[in-house]
């Protein structure tokens, strides 16, 4: 990500110390009771993805803290070096006798997943139950285990260095054994990945005689396939009023290829290739360097 700042919306039960001014008054622990091996979640107020929910699969007697011992979200800005605290949860488990639930969907990455060539992706899925859940995943892809790694007890997997070979159908599944029956649900995550453009051939710089013939080629690749424009002494090719342009010697047979037919020595010049798309650009400048006969 770079040193780049995120901004994080944050909704903060704080003294001013942390706030800003004028000050908000801190607020008494919210005591949630809750019956034993039941699911809950508590929202950390971050409205920016991804949501760092606390979420139980199922309620223990052991979660109950002391008074001092509470759940609390904090959000930092290490480039500021502030934080801010959210609302403070007290567990109160209630019932005696241990009750067993099929596994049930909790949360899961969205159903359909962008990601982006050479990045690594990241997909989790929670599910409740009691016991808790085995989670297991089904890949479109070889369990490569240089690339592939598992985490947080099997929910999250993280995948480095994804290319457009890597899309497909992701399936997340919980499992558990109540009673010597098994018992499962599963969550299914499509995932297309896309790219930024990058040059396939760039143009180069064209060194010529007057009475030549000269052809640029500029081709990109990327996901959306990348819209190419040509540029002429930084002027937009297809908006320019140039009389030299709108004339039959500058021939552009296709997106990729551009040919400036009969040059002559006062035309040397600068021929630009853009290729873009939603996720970025590449941009490539030479020269075209015209000698006159002897």
């Amino acid at each position: 990500m770079g040193n780049r700042c995120r901004l994080w919306t944050v909704i903060c039960h704080a003294s001013s110390k942390w706030c800003g001014y004028p000050g908000l008054r801190a607020h008494n622990p919210l005591t949630s009771p809750i019956t034993q091996r039941s699911r809950r979640t508590y929202n950390c107020g971050v409205k920016q993805p991804p949501h760092w929910n606390l979420r139980f699969a199922n309620v223990k007697r052991e979660d109950e803290k002391k008074e001092y011992e509470q759940y609390l979200c904090i959000a930092s800005n290490f480039f500021l070096r502030r934080n801010a605290f959210g609302p403070r949860h007290i567990i109160r488990p209630q019932g005696s006798t241990p009750l067993s639930f099929k596994p049930d969907y909790m949360w899961s990455s969205p159903s359909e997943t962008l990601g982006m060539r050479g990045e690594m992706l990241k997909l989790k899925c929670i599910f409740s139950g009691n016991p808790t859940p085995t989670v297991s995943w089904s890949l479109p892809i070889p369990d490569d285990a240089s690339r592939v790694m598992y985490s947080t007890g099997g929910q999250e997997i993280s995948i480095d260095d994804i290319q457009e070979s890597d899309e497909g159908v992701y399936t997340c599944t919980g499992s558990s054994f109540i009673e010597g029956e098994s018992y499962s649900q599963s969550r299914s995550i499509n995932v297309r990945i896309e790219s930024e453009p990058r040059f396939i051939i760039r143009p180069n710089n064209v060194f010529s005689e007057s009475g030549d013939s000269v052809s640029f080629l500029c081709k990109a690749e990327g996901k959306p396939v990348p819209t190419i424009e040509w540029f002429v002494n930084g002027v937009n090719l297809q908006d320019t009023t140039q009389p030299i342009i709108h004339s039959d010697r500058f021939l552009h047979p296709d997106a990729y290829n551009m040919t400036f037919v009969d040059v002559r020595k006062e035309e040397s010049m600068c021929i630009q290739c853009n290729a873009s798309n939603k996720h970025g650009y590449v941009f490539a400048d030479v020269f075209l360097s015209v000698d006159p006969q002897e």
